[in-house]
């Protein structure tokens, strides 16, 4: 069903309009009292006239010349479109780029609405608020279903879930029992014999016979919302939560199955809801958060308001000597990263996971500590809705970041504003099984043969460091990034901010040539807000490709990564030689 205009004026107050033969001085106080900044002009019977604006009265105030009591309405009135209320609303909208606002008549021509840009955006809005508070309610069923597999380190026992899903979706079963009962029936009808029965061995190899079942696995992400309301209520699962609602499960399949309805409405296209579904909506949303808490306690999950466990500010490098330092790549992860000025507002987020420790699978940030991150306001939607923090992969710009890193929302309370992000255990495995298959072609080239075959499930592996005199000046690396690009990188970290940036620095000199060697363009990242810098060839790529996507990456990385190693590394040595010695005088 399409948009109409009629869906826009429902509701609104009663038309404030003017008369042609109205003085401006007697109008104004009349826009100024409603704050409008436009008014239908309008003869006896109620037909429309014109459009009289701010704007048109202050260009008729400038080329007449006189005052506000000698100018009349009619004076200063402009033109205006007009549209019948059943009229299709897109169309209407293409109108408003054009103008201030159009006239809403029926079928005598008479006013009966007036339409703004403003109005159209607060209908839009209201709408997408609507789906919001679906979309928070549907959210928190899933973590009321979700809550007593949930383990540790926030995710989710598969497995286990897999089995209840299974059992409790299960259609086979009742077939199954409805066809027993109905064997059973036949033959006491056929023998007359009320206690006749069948021979059941007999029986169930029939039924296993006839009765496969070849539906492929139930995953838990794509249910709909009527499959999650019956999840949750089913008798198999309802015995959990019986105690923590104190309340008929009839009685709550009743205020769910509402929202489905309206939910529905919304989905299709079915006109605006009512008030009184939009207000129910909120009641459910408000009723059911008050029990997030208690389900999570209930089953061990803590979601309460919890201690900061990871440091958000950054420390200084202090300026010191240079010292000797050990050469095993382990000692300095390749993980600093700035967002470009072009990037979204939420780089900085997700820059902050992808720094997190490779060992640590849980974060749990407060909405104010991820604005000190990114520097910047969450927006009201954040604090209000649920769903503002959903994993969605492709319509939330700020979800898009975190999962580009592999991180989730594996919970948020609203009511203490924490967010519980825990890394995809998905992507790591992925990872793993990159990096090896790599690893074991990457061995076959001369002098690589060292490589070690133990990728740890992080996006990145080392594969060797330019070291002078035991002092680690930097790594060659490939590195999966955000924006789904593979970096075969030089990560440039001596442990000295100092030493990072003077070494870039000369290496920068020779962009020209070096690049010119390599004949390709280098990303060049000084990355001035940090202690290391870093300088990479591009790959397009993301470790959510295709087996096959993969298959390829690895086989250009691997002759990329050669070429590049052997062009910078031994440059590094050279112009390290330089810095190291530099360093050295300046501490003496």
């Amino acid at each position: 069903m399409p948009f109409i205009v009629q869906e826009l004026i429902e509701g609104n107050p009663k038309i404030v309009d003017a008369r042609p033969s109205e003085t401006i001085q007697a109008i104004l106080p009349r826009m100024i009292e409603h704050d409008y900044s436009q008014l239908p002009v309008v003869d006896e019977v109620s037909r429309p006239l014109g459009l009289i604006t701010s704007e048109s009265i202050l260009r008729a105030l400038s080329n007449f010349g006189v005052g506000l009591d000698q100018l009349r309405v009619e004076h200063a009135s402009i033109k205006a479109a007009e549209f019948r209320s059943d009229a299709d609303l897109f169309e209407l909208l293409d109108r408003l780029q054009h103008t201030f606002a159009v006239l809403i008549v029926d079928g005598e021509r008479k006013l009966t609405g007036i339409v703004t840009s403003y109005d159209t955006a607060a209908y839009f809005r209201r709408r997408a608020e609507d789906l919001m508070l679906v979309e928070d309610i549907e959210s928190m069923i899933k973590d009321f279903i979700t809550a007593p597999y949930q383990l540790e380190n926030g995710q989710i026992d598969e497995a286990k879930m897999s089995r209840v899903l299974q059992q409790i979706s299960d259609g086979g079963n009742t077939d199954h029992k409805k066809f027993r009962k109905a064997v059973s029936e036949y033959l006491a009808l056929h023998t007359k014999d009320p206690g006749a029965s069948p021979d059941h061995e007999l029986l169930n190899g029939v039924i296993n016979k006839h009765f496969k079942n070849d539906r492929p696995p139930l995953q838990f992400d794509k249910l709909t919302l009527y499959n999650y309301i019956e999840l949750l209520l089913h008798q198999k699962q309802w015995q959990n939560y019986q105690t923590i609602f104190n309340l008929d499960s009839q009685a709550l399949r009743t205020l769910l199955h509402r929202v489905r309805d309206t939910r529905n409405a919304l989905a299709h296209f079915r006109g605006d809801i009512t008030a009184a579904q939009r207000d129910h909506l909120r009641f459910t949303a408000s009723w059911l958060a008050q029990y997030q808490g208690k389900v999570a306690a209930a089953f061990g999950g803590a979601q309460g308001e919890e201690e900061w466990d990871t440091a958000v500010s950054e420390p200084k490098t202090q300026e010191i000597a240079i010292e000797p330092r050990g050469t095993e790549a382990e000692q300095i992860l390749p993980m600093e990263d700035e967002a470009e000025p072009n990037e979204s507002r939420y780089a900085p987020l997700a820059i902050w996971l992808q720094n997190q420790p490779p060992k640590k699978d849980l974060v749990k940030p407060t909405f104010a500590q991820i604005e000190e991150i990114i520097r910047g306001e969450l927006p009201s939607s954040a604090y209000n809705h649920r769903a503002w923090w959903a994993n969605d992969p492709v319509g939330h710009v700020q979800s898009q970041q975190w999962l580009d890193v592999g991180w989730r929302v594996a919970s948020v309370n609203m009511t203490t504003q924490v967010v519980r992000f825990a890394r995809v255990q998905e992507r790591q495995k992925a990872y793993i099984h990159f990096y090896s298959q790599l690893i074991d072609q990457f061995k076959k080239e001369p002098g690589y043969d060292y490589l070690r075959n133990l990728p740890d499930g992080t996006s990145w592996y080392w594969t060797r460091s330019a070291v002078i005199d035991e002092q680690h000046l930097g790594s060659f690396n490939f590195a999966f990034g955000r924006g789904n690009v593979l970096r075969v990188e030089l990560y440039m970290d001596s442990g000295y901010e100092e030493v990072n940036k003077h070494l870039f620095d000369l290496l920068y000199d020779q962009k020209s040539d070096i690049e010119a060697e390599l004949g390709c363009e280098l990303r060049w990242q000084r990355l001035n807000n940090r202690r290391a810098s870093r300088i990479a060839c591009i790959l397009p790529g993301s470790i959510t490709d295709s087996e096959e996507e993969l298959a390829a990456l690895r086989e250009k990385a691997i002759p990329t990564m050669v070429a590049f190693t052997s062009v910078l590394h031994p440059r590094v040595l050279k112009l390290g030689q330089v810095v190291l010695a530099e360093r050295m005088k300046e501490t003496e």
